[in-house]
């Protein structure tokens, strides 16, 4: 139900798109709603290869790609923003070491709590 209702908002409006799109490509003008289609369809095969294959993948990733892909194909790989792309690998790379570095923090803080509960024996 969620791959096709997103498939169905795709093709009604192309607000979001053209905003997350805006740092993609030089001019927001070139999103419309083929492009979101063959993206999210790259999107959608991309995340049933990587599930069939047992590997983990990011649906946000695999949407910014289909975008990236779909408008180089489209309008050539001149229209797309180098700056803009640069940014949202650099958040997205920085995003996903950032969470894994405070989940191993809480993750040790609250073992190290609990291990300082259950072993200490009053003597």
């Amino acid at each position: 139900m969620t791959a096709v209702l997103n498939f169905l908002g795709a093709l009604v409006s192309t607000g979001v798109a053209k905003t997350i799109g805006g740092d993609i490509v030089l001019s927001p003008d070139l999103i419309d709603s083929s492009i979101m289609c063959a993206a999210l369809l790259g999107a959608i095969i991309w995340n049933l290869l990587t599930w069939m294959w047992g590997i983990p993948s990011s649906s946000s990733h695999a949407l910014i790609g289909g975008v990236i892909g779909a408008v180089g194909v489209s309008a050539g790989f001149g229209a797309l923003n180098e700056q803009g792309i640069l940014k949202i690998f650099l958040s997205l790379i920085l995003f996903s070491y950032s969470s894994h570095g405070w989940r191993l923090y809480y993750h040790e803080s609250i073992a190290l709590y609990l291990w300082s509960l259950f072993s200490y024996c009053p003597q």
